[in-house]
């Protein structure tokens, strides 16, 4: 009875010093793996998904604690750094956000996602499908000459900055949606809004490039 008692007590110990090597290695390995990929830092990431000309407010953003080597360049690290900024590429929830998501400091509003070289422009289309801000979108244009129809393409590849709620016209209900064209079709898009009806096509999102 006694031996029994002292092979029980043996094999416990056994247990708890074999446990007890585990936990430790354990421990030290994740004491390597932490030193491996630097040192945590406060970094700002997206609260929601934020679309195309978003303006940031507090709401739209929560700070994370990220290892350092995890971290994409110029990650934003305050708050303050990313506050009323305007949004030219979306960010997804739970994303970092970096320089390259914003326009500059001193943009805002809709001039904040218009980029040198093109323009912001709004149409109240005939008919278009539902569309979103960062949607590309053909513009088409019907003229009524000499009782005759005549369509066109106004421009190709734009992007969309705005959809408004929708306006009644003519043809019923419609949204106004701003574009982001090409400087050197905003003419054509100004016409086809003053003397025909605009139709919008959407396009495939990998044409987005020449948008702007």
């Amino acid at each position: 009875m006694h031996r029994s008692a002292f092979v029980r007590w043996g094999a416990a110990a056994l247990v708890a010093i074999v446990t007890s090597i585990v936990v430790a290695s354990d421990l030290a390995e994740l004491h390597r793996r932490a030193r491996s990929l630097g040192p945590e830092r406060t970094v700002v990431a997206a609260a929601h998904d934020l679309g195309l000309g978003a303006q940031i407010a507090d709401d739209d953003l929560v700070t994370r604690q990220v290892h350092e080597s995890q971290l994409p360049e110029g990650v934003a690290t305050s708050l303050d750094d990313v506050r009323d900024r305007v949004v030219v590429v979306p960010i997804l929830e739970g994303s970092f956000v970096t320089p390259r998501h914003l326009a500059p400091s001193e943009r805002d509003g809709l001039s904040g996602v218009v980029p040198a070289g093109s323009r912001a422009i709004r149409v109240e289309p005939i008919s278009a499908p539902s569309l979103r801000p960062g949607d590309v979108v053909d513009v088409l244009v019907t003229f009524n000459a000499a009782e005759t129809l005549e369509a066109g393409l106004a421009t190709r590849t734009a992007l969309v900055l705005r959809v408004d709620e929708n306006d009644e016209t003519e043809y019923g209900a419609q949204p106004g949606i701003t574009l982001l064209v090409r400087a050197s079709d905003a003419g054509r898009v100004a016409e086809a809004v003053a003397a025909g009806t605009v139709t919008l096509a959407l396009a495939a999102p990998e044409e987005a490039t020449e948008a702007a």
